[in-house]
């Protein structure tokens, strides 16, 4: 009778085995998760733990096939360390095409996100330019209500008539100047 220990086990260790089987056969589609993910297998240390931990938890399973699938860990545990430490030339070569991938995915989805925060700017953008296009209208719109000649009205003079509209060149803004005296004011003088 197969106990949950056996059952739990066996469903690692057969998600380990296929996660292996595909790292092993190095698929473009699995590689950049492999870099991000399991950046342990690109160092031997790493991979040697990898297989230890695989390796014993294939010996807890109570039956032939797991003393069996363990021992074959380790061959293979011992062939991975064979070729990293006689053949280092490989294991960099591996190492550097995974960090290109890796480099390469992670511009890829740095780019693709941006594209999309761009896609959101640019979403927001007529209701921002449509924002500031009201508040120019409106400040428009209070500078010619200021205006006499704008707005329709006569243009202002006291008893003497010695005050005259202008308007500022830097601002746009109304002023008031008595012509007798020089006096400037900003605001309508009554």
């Amino acid at each position: 009778m197969c106990g949950i220990t056996d059952w739990v086990c066996s469903s690692v260790f057969r998600s380990f085995s296929v996660i292996l089987f595909t790292w092993e056969l190095k698929f473009a589609c699995c590689n950049t998760c492999f870099a991000k993910n399991m950046g342990f297998m690109y160092s031997w240390t790493g991979r040697l733990m990898f297989f230890v931990f695989v390796g014993t938890l294939s010996f807890g399973i109570a039956y032939p096939a797991g003393l069996v699938i363990g021992i074959w860990t380790f061959v293979n545990m011992t062939w991975n360390m064979f070729v990293i430490f006689y053949h280092p030339t490989y294991f960099s070569t591996l190492k550097n095409k995974a960090e290109s991938e890796f480099r390469d995915a992670m511009l890829k989805e740095a780019s693709r996100r941006a594209g999309a925060d761009i896609k959101a700017l640019d979403a927001g953008i007529p209701k921002k330019q449509w924002d500031e296009e009201q508040k120019i209208r409106e400040a428009q719109e209070e500078i010619i209500a200021g205006i006499p000649e704008a707005s329709g009205q006569a243009e202002i003079s006291q008893e003497d008539g010695n005050w005259v509209m202008r308007t500022d060149d830097q601002s746009g803004t109304a002023y008031w100047v008595n012509q007798v005296t020089g006096e400037q004011s900003w605001e309508r003088p009554s």
